[in-house]
């Protein structure tokens, strides 16, 4: 089944991927390759690093929780923690 990601729930867009609210778990971000741009296969380079740290049991105390990928109407996306302050809201941008 797909996911259906909404504009509405934009988080975030970089020089190649698109960041999503994910539309069933307000609490996770789904990542996904931004349409009409050549790619360097961001996607495919972190899904196996993340994999990596969670077959060695590396703790996820510093890092976005990796929880795997899923088919979207965007293509394939990875699933993460959303990284939030401590109030809930969204973090200041790092150039902020």
């Amino acid at each position: 089944m797909k996911l259906n990601l909404r504009e509405s729930d934009l988080l975030g867009v970089g020089n190649e991927r698109l960041c999503f609210v994910h539309p069933d778990v307000e609490e996770r971000c789904v990542k996904v390759n931004k349409p009409g741009v050549v790619h360097r296969s961001q996607n495919k380079i972190e899904k196996y690093y993340f994999e990596k740290l969670k077959r060695k049991k590396v703790p996820f105390y510093h890092i976005p929780e990796y929880y795997g990928d899923v088919d979207t109407d965007y293509g394939p996306g990875l699933v993460f923690e959303r990284v939030r302050d401590f109030d809930g809201h969204p973090s200041i941008r790092l150039d902020h």
